[in-house]
C-alpha cells in the first residue's frame, strides 16, 4: 500500500524551520496531484508562505522497473539530476523553480527530498483554450522562448550538463538499444507485437542505419510536453520535472513531442 505521507507533520516542520526559520509555522501538507517519479506535496506556512516538498521514493515510481535496468550515463531520476539541471538552467536565465534545500544523507529515511519554490499557477495545457486569444498568443509566444532560449545552448557532446568525457557511441545507437529493449519486453505481453517482432526489428534498423551522426548537441527537456510547464498567475511559464534535461539530439525533443501531439489526438 502506498503511504498517503513520507512524514510525519513535526518531521516537515523540523526541516521546514531548519531551512526557512523559526517563523515557520506549517499550518497544512497536502499530496499533489502529478509526479509518475517523484511524491509532490504542497506545504503551507502560517505566515503565508507555501513550498513544495519532493521526495524521490523508488518504491513509488511508475517506472522503477526500468530505472533499475537503466545505464547510468542515460538515467533520468534522482535527486542529484534535479539538483544539477536546476542550478544548470537557472544560471542560464531558464526559468524553473528554485531549490531552496536538498538532503539526500539517507541517515534516518531511505530515500531523498527537497524542499522547492511553489509556483501558483497551472499546467501550459490548461490555457490552449483560453478564450482570450491575444492572452493565449502572448502566453505560448513565451514558452516558444524558453524552449529556444534552453535549446540554443549547445556543445560538441551529449550527456549531462557535467559529462566532460568522451562520447562511446552516438546518441541515436543508445535510442535503437532502448527500442529493442522495449519490443523485446513489448512482445513479452502482447500477441500482435510478438508476431511481427522480427519485422519490426528490421524496420528498427533500416531506420538507423539512415542517421548520420551529429558533431553539436542542444540541451533538451527530454520529456517536453505542456505537462511540464507550468504557468504562474502572471503568465510567465516555469520548466517542471527537469531530472531528465540534458545534451542531446534535438530531434529527440521534437519527436517526444510529436508522440504525444498524436497520442492526445488519438484518445
Amino acid at each position: 500500500m502506498i503511504p498517503q505521507f513520507h512524514f510525519a507533520p513535526e518531521e516537515v516542520q523540523a526541516h521546514v524551520s531548519k531551512v526557512f526559520g523559526a517563523g515557520y509555522l506549517v499550518a497544512g501538507i497536502a499530496r499533489m496531484h502529478g509526479g509518475a517519479q517523484k511524491a509532490v506535496y504542497k506545504v503551507e506556512c502560517q505566515n503565508g508562505f507555501s513550498c513544495v516538498l519532493y521526495v524521490w521514493d523508488l518504491s513509488q515510481n511508475y517506472f522503477q522497473e526500468e530505472i533499475l535496468n537503466e545505464s547510468g550515463a542515460h538515467r533520468s531520476y534522482g535527486s542529484d539530476l534535479f539538483a544539477l539541471n536546476n542550478r544548470y538552467l537557472r544560471q542560464h536565465g531558464i526559468s524553473t523553480p528554485r531549490l531552496y534545500d536538498l538532503n539526500n544523507d539517507r541517515d534516518r529515511i531511505p530515500f531523498d527530498f527537497a524542499l522547492v519554490e511553489y509556483v501558483q499557477g497551472q499546467k501550459a495545457e490548461a490555457y490552449f483554450q483560453l478564450k482570450d486569444a491575444n492572452a493565449r498568443d502572448a502566453l505560448f509566444r513565451r514558452v516558444r522562448d524558453l524552449i529556444g532560449a534552453m535549446h540554443a545552448m549547445e556543445r560538441d557532446r551529449y550527456g549531462k550538463a557535467d559529462h566532460n568525457g568522451g562520447d562511446e557511441q552516438p546518441c541515436f545507437e543508445a535510442r535503437r538499444e532502448h527500442a529493442e529493449s522495449a519490443l523485446t519486453y513489448a512482445a513479452g505481453h502482447l500477441a500482435n507485437v510478438r508476431e511481427n517482432d522480427s519485422g519490426l526489428l528490421d524496420k528498427l534498423h533500416g531506420l538507423a542505419s539512415e542517421i548520420q551522426p551529429r558533431s553539436q548537441y542542444r540541451f533538451i527537456h527530454g520529456e517536453l510536453g505542456p505537462d511540464h510547464i507550468l504557468v504562474d498567475d502572471q503568465m510567465q511559464p516555469f520548466l517542471i520535472d527537469i531530472e531528465g534535461a540534458e545534451f542531446y539530439d534535438l530531434e529527440h525533443e521534437h519527436s517526444f513531442c510529436s508522440f504525444g501531439s498524436a497520442i492526445s489526438t488519438a484518445f
